[in-house]
């Protein structure tokens, strides 16, 4: 780990408790709550001037007979209540969305609202908000995604700067983190076209082979990775789960194509030898025809392994290292 890609968040989880307690810190500042309100489409909710508390974990004590339960966020002033619901991983419970705005209307008729906030901005499960409740807090509730208020704090960064870096430098590394956790495919699809430019400058592959990133969208995530391609096999790296449980690192077809299937069977007792050296086991299924799972630093990406690995231009990975290899085995131009 270099001091250019230290994250404080190496060592911080990010779990929806500490998430709404940053967002609480972070909108004592004027300037980002009005940026916060302004992706929920209520930039004027607070007349400006009014004096706001912000508390987290904030009881339903006005709900009689049912269960206490706590609020992540309350934004307050004496004529107006608003609340944030922030849900990252845990599920709604029942009746959840529902109690919170009641318990809101309870504490102030008119003025209230909840903002529900979820990395898509999906709305509360009928389970914890009913449908047949929804019309009377009609206008009460918004849903909006992480990935936008992100966005929009972002643009205050360098006006922060001038007054205080240090705060500045925790709000840039908090989005940061928080958009690897919560978008990690997209994450790494960027990261890896930018470094796939600088393999190519650094670390040509043999016979006119080329890196490539062969990046496709799916669902709002990058998937599969490609790094390099032989004729009509590819040398790819799939992270696999969130945080990237394991790392894929196979060759695999294009399309079928005997000539191929004869480099990789005339080839595969060396590739098997790659993989002992380092302590791998290949395998073949689902179409891959030679496949190992990778170890550190691709393991676990909470801990910053696999992005500090991404950033770091002085030297390749290990999966990029063992790239190069297999080119070469391919290519008969180097023994294993």
């Amino acid at each position: 780990m270099t001091t250019e890609n230290f994250s404080v968040f190496q060592f911080i989880s990010l779990n929806e408790t500490r998430l709404s307690d940053i967002l609480a810190f972070l909108f004592e500042d004027v300037r980002l709550r009005k940026a916060f309100l302004e992706v929920c489409g209520i930039p004027n909710f607070f007349t400006a001037g009014e004096k706001i508390t912000i508390k987290t974990e904030d009881p339903t004590y006005t709900i009689k007979n049912k269960e206490l339960r706590r609020i992540d966020i309350i934004l307050k002033s004496e004529s107006k209540i608003l609340a944030i619901e922030n849900k990252n991983a845990a599920q709604d419970q029942p009746r959840q969305v529902n109690d919170y705005l009641e318990h809101l209307k309870n504490l102030n008729k008119d003025n209230y609202c909840i903002i529900y906030l979820t990395p898509s901005g999906n709305q509360p499960s009928e389970d914890s908000f009913p449908l047949a409740e929804r019309d009377s807090h009609k206008g009460k509730w918004w849903c909006v995604a992480w990935k936008y208020v992100l966005v929009e704090l972002k643009k205050y960064i360098p006006e922060l700067l001038l007054e205080s870096p240090k705060k500045t430098s925790f709000l840039a590394e908090f989005i940061d983190a928080t958009e690897t956790m919560m978008y990690p495919m997209e994450k790494i699809g960027k990261l890896i076209k930018c470094r796939i430019e600088w393999l190519k400058c650094q670390h040509p592959l043999p016979y006119g082979i080329k890196w490539e990133a062969d990046i496709y969208e799916k669902d709002g995530h990058y998937d599969r990775p490609i790094l390099c391609k032989f004729g009509s096999l590819n040398i790819a790296i799939e992270p696999q789960g969130v945080p990237y449980s394991n790392v894929l690192l196979g060759i695999k077809l294009n399309n079928s194509n005997k000539d191929g299937e004869s480099i990789v069977d005339n080839c595969k007792e060396r590739l098997s030898d790659l993989a002992k050296r380092y302590g791998y086991s290949p395998s073949s299924n689902n179409g891959w025809l030679w496949l190992i799972y990778l170890d550190k630093p691709w393991d676990d990406w909470k801990r910053y392994e696999a992005r500090c690995a991404l950033d770091d231009e002085s030297e390749m990975t290990l999966p990029e290292k063992l790239c190069v290899e297999i080119c070469h085995i391919l290519t008969g131009t180097q023994k294993s």
